[in-house]
């Protein structure tokens, strides 16, 4: 088949070399595919389970036979998994195949003891009433239990009674099945059934937490801060243990044991395997009992009777001491079987007296015996120890050889070996190990699944869809089926789907082969294309061949000096290449090969001898041997953090390394990594030779990739130094520490950044045409989904993983909605700059604008203000074609805006201009701007009146009256210039324009300089005030300094930022729900000049006091005098300084009932909700606002399961994100409610709980 499809392509591609379509149809491969005998039963095989027999197939290639025909793939599918088949769906059959073929190649079994011993284990499953699925399901753990036992070294000591490996995997793979058929297997199985399906039952219970580590096949979980080993209590304490967990967490006796009963449907719920670990506790159990009976014995000595405790009666020290016997028993069997099974008899009986005082010590420091400090506590584990085994040296000798001789004994009347051979079986190393491996297995085959989904599964679904066509004689021809069939992706693709993570390993290893290899010939031609284009991916790429820095620029003059120190550099041996330099090239193409190596076969030794040749290249001649190691092991470690801090420098005196040193390294040693965690790239056929990809670089696809590279480096930059850390701090799992939560947080953002910029650089031709909104809700999807794949990848089921993902958007692009379109249109903004700069869609001005041009022109035209030529600038497309208008139009245009829309406009085409705009403006594209800019300039200077050329006027003073259209009167030189409201309100808009056009690294964030921080919170202010206050313009005239509390956390605002309280009277929803969170700052309200007196009673009588009411009626409201803005004064009513209250709902819920009336709100707002690509969404501020509210209101509540009905000690609280909501309410609503108001100097008002729980909530 393969040889066939080569000969298509020949044939399609028009290759004089190719064969006719007749000879074609002559081949062996075509005639395979076509036939039509069986063709349905096969078709319908392949197409449902095309996965699993693309898996079969690499489990035949693994074993030389890559080219096995289909029905023989399909015979050894029906033998691996034909339990499977009946009872899951196509996918899981897929996903079960890979993880056997994982398991079978990294444990080295050939495809024929690979059906031996899943027959075996199917057969025994049958015996012992289990399905064929179960056996089938835990056939890859028993695979890795070998190669783990191996791997820990437990068949190296040869000994009596010990197994070999093939003993060992038989006895293992029994026992295994035997664990599953127990009745501890099959009441985890039960218990696992009942809390997946009543979740809800058993939320926050010690049984969800343990059936959460069963499902995930840990031994351990925590509840309620304490660890709990569920192996061990499955094992030690069997199904009464678990039934008594299971009884407290509020299990129903009657459906645990139908469930019990139900051994066919409570099996679907089996962890296969998992039982087995609890066989090595129940084994401990079981051979400490004859040492138990032992110390019982002992226990009633006079020796140990002289030790009891003053005070203590006869029959509580006979109590203790029985407790003492059965759990120190159980301590010893552990250490003999963990411990001292592989050891000498002299290290045995060492290593059994230390670690028994050891343990005794331990119990007389617990609560149990007696909570004595470490000297007392040996003294008693002494005196114990030596009454239970011997006074001297000699007694103790034999009688703890006694012990291991009876628990050997034990072992093998109850086992069949032993004592040693079970420490062989149940070795702690190898099960841990194990289980790890079982979990990278899953990663693993779900990327193979993933790969093949771009080749093999798509080929072999073809073939069965075509040999359907053929077998129902259809009309195609079998030339059009066989073109059908192989039309498959290509390599390229396929390698990007399957190790996204080694492209960048794999392009560093080929730009080192390609810079000891390149010929003077194509560095010649790189010069050329540098010349036209100094910014080109040619010109970056000669300047690494001759060991440039990035930043360093390529001129007319230097470029010559550059092409013949790179020439000198490179494989060609030009003239005046050195000795040391020809040197320097072959070691450096060795390097690339040994990495290759790497990548490629995935072995320890070849990862090894890479990360070393890695190294020396990064670390350069001058590292040694030492070094060299340390630097390779760190690239190696899953633990990033070590690695980094060393390229950071200082670890061995090499200081920083410079960034593209870092890059090479970090992309290098992460596809190691990821090559030793997959197997290499060999082991998918997917081999790579540097030559390969140092070719692929010129295709379209590693252009883009390269792009892709590089936004994702800058939004990464971006969003690890602006993202909410508080925000993100939400997010991690209960019990991590900083360490693993900061390393997950980074990887995670790189995770995120990598998928948006893939997502800006493949969508963003696609979507130029569209609005901010479409494009930003597009993106979202895509990154969602993207992120969504890769938490599949991690082993998240993907309802699971879709959720994760869109959590760690909100956390990290925010909630608020033009926020997020803004930020995700930067992104695409910047992956259209990135492609700009590789000269891609860079047009030319022509004389006369085009058509479309004009057009356009005619559109943003005619709207005056410069809103529609906002929105058309943001338009990559509608940019580019604005940019490119020829003079006399853009002046023409510019002359149709109003003076203020003119004012915007300059500004930010000299923000442009000057690179500080973010736009993403190319090269070319800035030069236009500045075209542009100066042809409108000059225009501006022929049509003003009288030039302003004064020297008593300042220089920014002359400008700024210039590009307002006139010049100052003489009567002005030397004076201020006088500006109308209009004018004085354009000069702050037009400065907060160019404080914006000065964003740093704006793609995501706004990042400003302090300076210009602080300004544009001064202007943001001034232009509140102007627009809502009093005065002149530029003072606010008597402002009233009032104490907001905004209890719904609305949206936030910069301290000191002034607003109107015009909107107050008679309507409180502005100042509760559009209002501003600031609760601890004082927040400049000025006053309103039409604020009467009618309006200040009738905001006493609705939010005052009843002090406040009073105090209004008997002196009325009070006047103030303000300054004009023509500079006199006149009066104002002053607004009176009341306690507004809380939403009038929201006092009528806490007179009744809070929970009730949030609920029945809650409901209400839900019909109000919008669907969003983020979340629901509201159209009102003020509806989110009040939705957040209750919602936390409710959820408080309901945990602590309390009302908050009025009465004292109703004991609600309200504290929701840090705010004080109770604050603004009248002290009799408060008192009512059971809250008592009290004044704090620090803090100001604060709110105590009546019910004595004193909880506190100052600001």
């Amino acid at each position: 088949m393969q040889a066939t499809f080569g000969e298509i392509d020949k044939y399609t591609a028009g290759d004089k070399r190719a064969k006719s379509a007749e000879e074609i149809q002559q081949l062996d491969g075509f005639g395979l595919a076509a036939n039509a005998l069986d063709a349905r039963q096969v078709s319908k095989t392949v197409k449902e389970y095309n996965g699993a027999v693309a898996a079969i197939r690499e489990i035949f290639g693994d074993n030389g036979n890559p080219n096995a025909p289909i029905q023989e793939l399909l015979a050894n599918l029906q033998h691996l998994t034909n339990g499977a088949q009946t009872s899951m769906g196509a996918g899981k059959v897929e996903s079960l195949v890979r993880e056997i073929r994982m398991a079978a190649r990294d444990s080295n079994t050939d495809l024929q003891n690979l059906n031996a011993i899943a027959y075996e284990k199917k057969a025994q499953a049958r015996q012992l009433g289990l399905s064929e699925v179960t056996a089938e399901k835990g056939l890859a753990g028993d695979l890795l239990m070998g190669q783990a036992m191996a791997d820990a070294g437990v068949f190296e000591k040869s000994g009596f009674g010990k197994l070999n490996r093939a003993e060992a995997e038989a006895r293992m793979s029994a026992l295994s099945t035997r664990g599953d058929a127990s009745s501890v297997g099959r009441s985890m199985a039960a218990l696992n059934r009942m809390t997946m399906e009543n979740p809800d039952k058993y939320k926050d219970t010690q049984l969800a937490a343990a059936m959460e580590a069963y499902r995930r096949g840990e031994d351990t979980y925590e509840f309620k801060g304490k660890s709990f080993n569920l192996t061990e209590m499955a094992g030690r304490q069997g199904v009464q243990g678990l039934y008594n967990m299971a009884r407290e967490s509020g299990a129903d006796d009657r459906l645990y044991r139908a469930y019990m009963s139900d051994q066919i449907g409570t099996e679907e719920y089996l962890n296969a395997g998992y039982a087995y670990k609890s066989q090595r506790f129940e084994m401990q159990r079981e051979l400490s009992r004859p040492h138990e009976g032992v110390i019982r014995d002992r226990m009633t000595s006079d020796a140990i009777k002289r030790l009891k405790p003053a005070g203590m009666s006869d029959a509580d020290f006979k109590k203790k001491n029985r407790a003492l016997a059965s759990g120190f028993a159980y301590k010893m069997t552990g250490v003999m079987l963990d411990e001292t099974a592989d050891m000498s008899v002299d290290e045995r009986v060492a290593t059994l007296e230390k670690r028994g005082k050891e343990e005794l010590a331990r119990y007389f420091q617990s609560s149990e015996g007696g909570k004595m400090n470490q000297r007392e506590a040996d003294r008693a584990a002494e005196q114990y120890f030596n009454a239970i085994y011997g006074d001297t040296a000699s007694k103790r000798r034999d009688s703890l050889l006694a012990t291991y001789s009876e628990a050997s004994t034990a072992s093998q009347n109850r086992t069949g070996v032993s004592i040693e051979a079970l420490k062989q079986q149940y070795d702690k190393e190898a099960i841990s190990d194990r289980d790890t491996k079982l979990q990278v297995n899953k990663q693993r085959a779900a990327r193979f699944a993933q790969a093949s989904r771009g080749t093999e599964s798509t080929t072999l679904q073809r073939v069965g869809e075509e040999l359907e066509n053929l077998a129902a004689d259809n009309t195609r021809t079998r030339s059009d089926a066989l073109k059908a069939i192989f039309n498959v992706t290509s390599e390229d693709r396929l390698l990007q789907t399957y190790a996204p993570d080694m492209q960048e390993g794999l392009v560093a290893a080929a730009k080192m082969y390609t810079s000891a290899t390149m010929t003077g010939g194509q560095i010649e031609k790189l010069a050329e294309a540098a010349q036209k284009n100094p910014n080109g991916a040619e010109a970056k790429q000669l300047k690494q061949l001759a060991g440039l820095k990035p930043d360093e620029k390529l001129t007319d003059e230097n470029i010559a000096m550059v092409r013949d120190r790179a020439i000198r550099k490179s494989g060609d041996t030009a003239a005046g290449t050195t000795d040391a330099e020809k040197k320097q090239n072959e070691q450096t193409r060795k390097q690339s090969e040994l990495i290759m190596r790497g990548f490629n076969s995935g072995k320890t030794e070849d990862v090894k001898a890479a990360a070393t040749a890695m190294a020396q290249q990064v670390l350069g001649p001058k590292a040694t041997k030492e070094q060299i190691e340390k630097f390779a092991t760190a690239a190696l470690s899953t633990d990033t953090a070590a690695f980094e801090k060393q390229m950071q420098g200082g670890t061995f005196g090499f200081g920083k390394l410079s960034a593209e040193k870092q890059q090479q390294a970090r992309g290098i040693a992460k596809a190691l990594r990821v090559a030793q965690d997959i197997g290499g790239l060999g082991s998918a056929g997917l081999e790579q030779s540097a030559s390969d990809v140092a070719a692929a670089q010129d295709r379209p696809t590693a252009k883009t990739n390269e792009i892709v590279s590089d936004v994702s480096k800058a939004v990464y930059d971006q969003m690890e130094s602006k993202h909410d850390r508080a925000e993100y701090e939400k997010l991690r799992p209960k019990g991590m520490s900083d360490v693993q939560f900061d390393r997950q947080r980074r990887e995670r953002l790189k995770m995120i950044s990598d998928a948006a910029a893939t997502v800006a650089v493949e969508k963003g031709g696609a979507l130029a045409g569209e609005t901010a909104e479409k494009r930003a809700e597009v993106m979202g999807k895509n990154i969602t989904q993207q992120l969504t794949k890769q938490f599949v990848l991690q082993g998240k089921s993907p309802e699971e993983a879709e959720m994760l993902a869109r959590k760690e958007l909100r956390a990290v692009l925010g909630t608020d909605p033009k926020k997020v379109t803004e930020r995700l249109n930067n992104i695409m903004a910047a992956a259209t700059k990135a492609k700009r700069d590789r000269g891609i869609g860079v047009a030319e001005v022509a004389e006369k604008a085009s058509a479309e041009q004009q057009k356009l022109l005619d559109e943003v035209g005619a709207d005056p203000s410069g809103a529609a030529m906002k929105e058309a600038m943001q338009d990559d497309k509608k940019r580019q074609l604005l940019l490119t208008i020829p003079n006399a139009d853009a002046v023409s245009l510019f002359n149709k805006f109003t003076p203020e829309a003119q004012r915007e406009g300059l500004a930010a085409l000299e923000s442009a201009e000057n690179g500080l705009y973010s736009w993403g403006l190319t090269e070319d594209e800035r030069k236009n701007v500045g075209r542009i800019r100066g042809a409108i300039s000059e225009n501006q200077k022929k049509t003003t009146s009288g030039a302003v050329s004064s020297q008593n006027i300042s220089p920014e003073r002359v400008q700024q009256l210039n590009r307002q259209g006139h010049a100052p009167a003489s009567a002005d030189r030397g004076q201020t210039h006088t500006l109308s409201r209009d004018e004085a309100l354009g000069e702050v808009r037009q400065e907060l324009a160019q404080i914006e056009g000065r964003k740093q690294d704006g793609w995501l964030w706004d990042s400003l300089s302090p300076e210009d921080q602080k300004r544009k919170d001064e202007l943001t202010a001034r232009l509140n005030t102007m627009q809502y206050g009093t005065g002149d313009g530029y003072s606010s005239g008597t402002i009233e300094k009032f104490k907001v509390h905004d209890p719904y956390n609305a949206r936030g605002v910069l301290p000191g930022q002034s607003f109107s309280m015009r909107d107050i009277a008679g309507e409180s929803e502005w100042h509760l729900f559009g209002g501003y969170q600031n609760v601890s700052e004082r927040v400049f309200i000025p006053h309103n000049p039409n604020y009467t007196e009618e309006q200040a009673a009738l905001d006493v009588e609705r939010y005052g006091t009843d002090e406040e009411k009073a105090e209004f009626r008997k002196n009325g409201a009070k006047k103030i005098n303000v300054t004009n803005p023509d500079g006199s004064t006149s009066q104002v009513v002053e607004k009176p300084h009341i306690k507004l209250l809380a939403e009038q709902a929201m006092h009528d819920a806490v007179a009744e009932d809070p929970l009730t009336a949030a609920r029945q709100r809650l409901g209400e707002l839900e019909k109000k909700k919008k669907r969003g690509w983020f979340s629901d969404y509201f159209d009102d501020d003020k509806d989110q606002a009040r939705y957040n509210l209750l919602t936390d209101v409710v959820a408080q509540q309901e945990r602590r399961g309390a009302s908050m009905a009025g009465g004292p000690g109703a004991g609600g609280e309200m504290n929701i994100n840090g705010t004080l909501i109770l604050q603004g309410l009248s002290e009799a609503v408060l008192q009512a409610s059971g809250v008592r108001m009290e004044e704090t100097p620090e803090n100001g008002p604060s709110v105590d709980m009546a019910n004595g729980t004193g909880s506190r909530f100052g600001r």
